[in-house]
C-alpha cells in the first residue's frame, strides 16, 4: 500500500453507480479504501461493486475493513485451466477415490475458519471483528435471510479425505451472480501426508463452478503464483469490470445452490 495514494475512508453513498464510475473505478493510483463499519449490507455492496474486503490492524484505530478494488485481477476462465503433471496424477479417479477425496461447500463455515487459523497463524488476516461478520453472513444465508443489493451468498468450500477428521484443504469464498470470489484458502498443516491436497481442491472447485454454469472465477490479486499456475489471466481494472458487472446481475447457479450441504466425489469431477 505504500506506492498508493493514501487511504480513503469508503461510505454507502460512494458506492452508487454513478460515483463508482466517475471516483472509484478511473483511479487506478488508488486500489485500497478503508471503513471503520461492519454491516453486512455495507460488505455485501463492496463485494458487488467488485471489492474484495480484507482487514488489517492499525496501532491508532484498531481494526479496519479495507475494501481493495484492483488494478489488476487474477481471473480463471474455464478454457484456461490448466493441469500440471503432478497435479494431473493427483486428480486421477482412482487416486481421489483410495483417499477418498469429497468436495462440501457448505454455509456451515467453522472448519474452514479453524483451518484458515491453523495454516496461516499471526499472518491471517481474519480478524476477530471480520470473522464475526463472515459467521452473521453465513447464517444469514442459512436462515434464508436476504441482504439489499442482489444475490450474494457465503460459502466454505472443504475438501474432506479418510483418515483425517477435519478438512484437508479448503476456502471461504462468495458467489455473486455468476460469479465465484475467492477470499482465502489453506492447506493441512501436514503437507506430506497431504501432499496436493490444496491443488484438488482447486481443481474440484473449477470442475464444479464450470459445471454448474459460472461465467468466471475471480482469484483477486493477481501476484500469486498459483493462480498463474491453475491457468488465470491478469486483466486490468475496466476489462475486469467489463466482465463482472453484468455478471453480477445474473441469476445464481441453482444446480450450484443446490449441491450446498453434500458431498460431492471428486473421482467423479475428473472421469
Amino acid at each position: 500500500m505504500s506506492d498508493q495514494e493514501p487511504l480513503l475512508r469508503i461510505v454507502p453513498q460512494f458506492l452508487a453507480d454513478d460515483a463508482l464510475s466517475r471516483y472509484i473505478y478511473p483511479v487506478m493510483s488508488r486500489t485500497y479504501y478503508w471503513s471503520d463499519s461492519w454491516e453486512a449490507g455495507l460488505y455485501i455492496a463492496l463485494a458487488r461493486a467488485g471489492f474484495i474486503s480484507v482487514c488489517s490492524e492499525f496501532p491508532d484505530a484498531g481494526f479496519l475493513l479495507l475494501p481493495q478494488i484492483h488494478d489488476r485481477c487474477a481471473v480463471l476462465d474455464w478454457k484456461d485451466r490448466r493441469v500440471s503433471g503432478s497435479t494431473r496424477a493427483a486428480l486421477r479417479p482412482e487416486r481421489l477415490r483410495a483417499a477418498g477425496a469429497r468436495l462440501r461447500i457448505t454455509q456451515g463455515i467453522d472448519a474452514v475458519l479453524e483451518g484458515l487459523a491453523a495454516c496461516w497463524g499471526e499472518e491471517s488476516w481474519f480478524h476477530p471483528p471480520y470473522v464475526g461478520l463472515m459467521r452473521a453472513l453465513a447464517a444469514s444465508g442459512k436462515s434464508g435471510g436476504a441482504f439489499p443489493g442482489g444475490s450474494f451468498n457465503l460459502f466454505a468450500v472443504e475438501l474432506l479425505a479418510d483418515g483425517s477428521d477435519k478438512p484437508v484443504a479448503g476456502e471461504l469464498g462468495y458467489a455473486i451472480g455468476s460469479t465465484w470470489t475467492s477470499l482465502s484458502g489453506f492447506m493441512h498443516p501436514d503437507r506430506k501426508k497431504w501432499n496436493n491436497m490444496g491443488k484438488v481442491q482447486l481443481h474440484a472447485l473449477a470442475a464444479v463452478l464450470e459445471s454448474t454454469g459460472f461465467s468466471f472465477w475471480n482469484l483477486g490479486m493477481s501476484q500469486m503464483q498459483y493462480k498463474l499456475d491453475l491457468g488465470a489471466r491478469v486483466v486490468e481494472r475496466r476489462r475486469f469490470l467489463e466482465r463482472w458487472l453484468p455478471a453480477r446481475e445474473e441469476e445464481p447457479s441453482q444446480a450450484f445452490l443446490d449441491l450446498a450441504e453434500r458431498e460431492i466425489d471428486c473421482a467423479g469431477l475428473f472421469r
